[in-house]
Order: structure tokens, then sequence, then C-alpha cells
């Protein structure tokens, strides 16, 4: 079960939970249910005596976690996470780069 937020009228959710235990940085896409809007984000979690942190930003555009590149003059690529459904798939038009962060990054 993922998370959700309410953020201007729009539900914010990710497909896997991050438990409050959570140590370190893991990249996780964050989805609208309401829109197409999708959100590459990295949660850092730490601990901080027996309080456990979790801290959410956006991945820099520059600089993501994962890169798709269509190099085809032609195609268009889909993509999507192992395990994840169909519905949830993506895609890269012909000569189009994606940013991609993973939608369960313990899948």
């Amino acid at each position: 079960a993922g998370g959700a937020e309410e953020e201007a009228g729009l539900e914010w959710y990710w497909t896997e939970a991050v438990p409050a235990g959570h140590i370190g940085y893991s990249p996780l896409k964050m989805r609208s249910s309401k829109s197409s809007a999708i959100f590459n984000m990295m949660v850092h979690g730490s601990l901080q005596g027996p309080v456990a942190l979790l801290a959410l930003r956006e991945c820099d555009p520059a600089r993501p976690a994962l890169r798709i590149a269509n190099r085809s003059a032609w195609a268009t690529v889909l993509y999507r996470q192992a395990g994840i459904d169909k519905c949830l798939e993506e895609r890269a038009g012909s000569g189009e780069e994606r940013a991609f962060c993973w939608d369960d990054p313990h899948g």
C-alpha cells in the first residue's frame, strides 16, 4: 500500500510504501491518481536517536536515478518496472529522453 497526500485537489501516491525505519537514499516515483502527472522523488531516511526521519525531494531532472533514451528515428518505446501494472507504462517517443525512477525501489 502506497502513501497519499492531497495537494491542489490531486491525490498523490507511490506504488510501494516507504517503511518508517528506512535508512539511506532511494529514488521513488509519485503519481497523481487524477491526472497523468508524475514526480521522480528522492527519499532519504535517517535516524536521530529514537526518531526516524523521512525527507522527500524532487530529483534533479538533469541527474535522474535512471534515464531512458530512445535513439530510434521512428519507434516509440514503452517501458515500466517488472511487476508493475501495464496501465502504469510510460513512453519515450522517437529521439526523446525521459527521467525514470522506480515505482518499487525494492522490487
